[in-house]
């Protein structure tokens, strides 16, 4: 007979607040380039090869950056760390605004990158040490939730700015928003860190099936859903007569319904069985 799940604390409750609402802002920023594509092929006169450089960019840098970040995030401060991911992020969005070629706009949205790359690791390290076992399935779903309706909510800001004030200002808005859950997170006691355990060396890692299987499905999940969000906007606005307003909205309702559902009955399932 399994035993019931203790109930959440107030801090539990503002922790994951704070955090949640940080990706939020994440993946705003992440997200909000994607339907300025066409703003931006006709304004700077870039490709579509260009264009998708932009993402692949941040999402490299991503990538190679949250492995030494995850070293920092267990031997420092986490909530500096965050903070200070999150300024960088802001002011790298800031510059894509300011941006006047593909080369500034490339590398202003690549150092996007090693700001996310930042508060990843420090965020799960943060929920993992502040929840216990029987409710971290949950608390990982509603952060990854968090995640979901800011990319969505980036796609939305990012039609409508771009369609109404052009595409520079969606940069600037979604820059200065991110500024605030960073200083919320100051504010934050650091939960304890969970206990060490067995370290596991990565060529035995590397030797078990079921692990490389996350990883592939992982690979290929990312690749058909980036690829999808990047130029679902574009292809609605140049092929099926959509205003860009109508494009980001409508794709952004259907990926967050089916994306948080998702999440939110994984997390679950995953909790209760």
């Amino acid at each position: 007979m399994t035993s019931k799940p203790s109930a959440l604390t107030s801090y539990q409750f503002r922790l994951l607040a704070v955090l949640a609402l940080i990706n939020f802002v994440n993946f705003a920023d992440r997200q909000v380039v994607v339907p300025l594509v066409p703003l931006l092929r006709l304004h700077l006169g870039i490709s579509d090869t260009q264009l998708g450089a932009l993402q692949t960019g941040l999402l490299v840098i991503l990538a190679i950056a949250s492995v030494p970040f995850g070293f920092l995030a267990d031997r420092l401060s986490r909530k500096y760390i965050i903070a200070g991911g999150i300024v960088f992020w802001s002011c790298a969005t800031f510059a894509s605004g300011l941006a006047g070629s593909f080369v500034a706009l490339l590398v202003a949205r690549a150092l996007v990158g090693i700001g996310e790359a930042a508060y990843a690791p420090a965020a799960q390290s943060m929920i993992s040490g502040a929840f216990p076992q029987e409710r971290r399935a949950l608390a990982q779903a509603i952060f990854a939730a968090g995640m979901l309706v800011g990319g969505a909510s980036g796609q939305v800001l990012g039609g409508f700015m771009g369609e109404t004030h052009g595409w520079q200002h969606a940069f600037f808005i979604v820059a200065i928003a991110g500024l605030f859950p960073g200083l919320a997170v100051l504010w934050l006691e650091e939960p304890p860190r969970g206990p060490r355990s067995e370290v596991v060396p990565l060529g035995r890692l590397l030797r078990v099936p079921a692990f490389l299987s996350m990883i592939a499905a992982g690979i290929f999940i990312t690749f058909s859903s980036v690829s999808l969000l990047t130029w679902g906007i574009d292809f609605a606005v140049n092929y099926k007569d959509f205003s860009l307003k109508e494009a980001a909205l409508s794709l952004a309702l259907i990926a967050m319904s089916s994306l948080v559902a998702g999440v939110l009955i994984g997390g679950y399932y995953g909790e209760t069985c």
